[in-house]
């Protein structure tokens, strides 16, 4: 659960509509930081979910006992909290940052003791602001730094600050220097994918990893979204070499990701996807795989008998040699790949013989054959008897 808290107490009364603050003049008003909070049940390690028992009045009410003289008033608005924390013109940066630490401390102690359960409290700080009518901006800027805990990690005290130094230099990144380093950095990843090495992957993907920290997109959606092109572009790469893959879709690929609440938890889950796809690659090149391989032979066959089909054709679309490629499937299924492309294509002709009326000459090129006379010798040789024989027959 987000918690952002606004103390409001000290202020003339606002108005809150639409999600942002109705401006207000007013005079006088000391420095004032926006925090925000985010409080999620610790059920298990490494798995963060939302308690339902939690109730939004007892967080409300937990975060405005935290300081008894000011009485923090908390705004919870679509899962977030609000609080306004006062800070006088002399506070400097480490007495803010010891606040926040305190409230996280005592939010986090408040809540255990109540559920029984260990919680995380993640604060994100606003930016800077002494006129209540900057209080919407500091908002928003506090709902930004706590979003970037998705990178930190939960548990965090992000200020503003902190983070826009980074968005100021991703805003002014040159888009084509972006997009010819993610090139160089995905041809990269498909050389490791092809080597046999696996130790290398994971520096690879690290660069990767850290190209989407330089995009500073704080909506894990969104970044979700991209990392599901660059893995898509990754699987096209690779199919161009070895078709044989079996890549997720691009559905199951994005919810396979966007589940997880941090950076990290997602990175791993990308970084075990490509190396599913290398280990995919080396079955393909372990020869003593021959089943696997002869089984994608086959598929090929079955799914393109209507083209040119050779030995010689199929050796070059599977990097393997002629001999090797008629030695291995001869050995799996008993019969030689000639015989086995003739089996298939006569099956077809049978189907279109009986159930169609298109002529024998148009059959034959229907499955592969051009010479006509060359088909009805194959077909008598397979079946025992003529093409028309046969359609005679099954009519």
């Amino acid at each position: 659960m987000r918690v952002i808290a606004f103390n409001c107490d000290t202020f003339p009364e606002c108005n809150y509509t639409n999600g942002s603050y109705a401006d207000a003049s007013h005079t006088g008003i000391p420095w004032a930081y926006t925090i925000q909070a985010n409080a999620l049940q610790e059920n298990m390690p490494g798995e963060n979910t939302l308690g339902n028992t939690i109730s939004v009045k007892a967080i409300s009410c937990f975060a405005g006992e935290y300081d008894c003289k000011t009485r923090y008033k908390v705004i919870y608005l679509e899962g977030i909290f609000y609080i306004v924390v006062f800070f006088t013109s002399a506070a400097g940066y480490r007495y803010q940052a010891d606040f926040c630490k305190d409230f996280k401390y005592y939010l986090e102690d408040r809540l255990k003791h109540e559920y029984g359960m260990d919680f995380i409290v993640s604060i994100g700080v606003g930016n800077l602001c002494c006129k209540i009518t900057e209080i919407r901006e500091s908002a928003e800027k506090a709902r930004i730094a706590l979003n970037y805990k998705y990178y930190k990690g939960k548990g965090n005290i992000i200020f503003y600050e902190e983070i826009k130094a980074v968005q100021a230099e991703n805003d002014h990144a040159n888009y084509e220097d972006n997009k010819k380093n993610l090139d160089i950095i995905i041809d990269n990843i498909i050389e490791v994918v092809f080597d046999k090495n696996t130790c290398m992957l994971l520096p690879a993907l690290k660069k990767l990893f850290s190209y989407f920290i330089s995009l500073s997109i704080l909506d894990h959606r969104t970044l979700c979204i991209k990392c599901m092109q660059i893995y898509l572009a990754i699987v096209n790469k690779i199919k161009d070499k070895y078709d044989c893959i079996s890549p997720f879709s691009e559905d199951e690929f994005y919810n396979r990701i966007v589940k997880y609440g941090s950076f990290d938890e997602m990175t791993k889950e990308f970084y075990n996807s490509i190396l599913d796809l290398k280990n995919q690659v080396s079955d393909y090149n372990n020869t003593s795989d021959k089943s696997w391989l002869v089984q994608k032979i086959k598929k090929y066959i079955d799914e393109n008998y209507s083209e040119r089909l050779s030995l010689e054709q199929l050796s070059e679309n599977f990097f393997l040699s002629p001999s090797y490629l008629s030695k291995i499937f001869k050995e799996e299924t008993n019969v030689n790949v000639s015989e086995y492309i003739q089996a298939v294509r006569i099956t077809h002709a049978k189907k279109l013989l009986k159930n169609t009326n298109y002529k024998i000459q148009d059959i034959s090129r229907q499955v592969g054959y051009e010479d006509y006379r060359h088909f009805c010798t194959i077909f008598k040789k397979v079946a025992g008897i003529t093409p028309l024989q046969y359609r005679i027959k099954t009519k």
